[in-house]
């Protein structure tokens, strides 16, 4: 990511744009699934979702461009917090049993997710979709998956688990269609 886009984030962090709140429903739903407690959470933000899954006993490495974000994080029980850019980031290979990406594009990841999960291993995604109740001029047009993105990009290698699309609250109560796919690895 650019520092245009790591300041920004910064500014909505450091000026409370962006609240602490809790972790998605369907992270709470879902990731009892995962057969270990190996869990990465991309583009993590305030760590609504890595607080969740380390207070549910996960070891979670939880990483974000935002040094604001991640300050939040350090020293918390069971949660490792990295600054890191996750443009070009390479994600290890077979090491998690959960993986997390609520709110991030993250095109760049899907290639990766497979060979990063564990046999077995639980993938969760959230974000938002093309929909006509989206405004692309909050988001901008390219800061939506397309309709339809998120199941063609998990059909091969993983069984899809639950799906759904649903409208969610953004901080300034505007509402928002986004999707949430849950897949789980299938192991060759």
């Amino acid at each position: 990511m650019s520092k245009k886009a790591k300041d920004r984030w910064n500014k909505m962090y450091k000026d409370g744009t962006i609240p602490k709140g809790e972790a998605i429903d369907v992270v709470e739903q879902y990731a009892h699934l995962a057969q270990g407690k190996q869990a990465l959470d991309i583009a993590c933000g305030w760590g609504n979702n890595a607080r969740y899954l380390a207070q549910s006993g996960f070891y979670v490495e939880a990483l974000d461009i935002s040094p604001i974000a991640i300050e939040s994080l350090q020293n918390m029980k069971n949660i490792e917090a990295k600054e890191v850019d996750l443009d070009g980031y390479i994600l290890k290979e077979n090491s998690y049993d959960l993986i997390v990406m609520t709110y991030f594009l993250g095109r760049d990841f899907f290639t990766q997710f497979h060979k990063a999960l564990k046999p077995n291993g639980i993938l969760i995604v959230e974000h938002w979709v093309e929909h006509s109740a989206n405004s692309k001029e909050f988001l901008g047009a390219r800061n939506m998956f397309d309709k339809g993105e998120l199941l063609s990009a998990f059909d091969e290698g993983f069984n899809l688990l639950f799906s759904s699309q649903q409208t969610r609250k953004l901080y300034d109560n505007r509402e928002m269609m986004s999707e949430s796919i849950v897949v789980q690895k299938i192991n060759v």
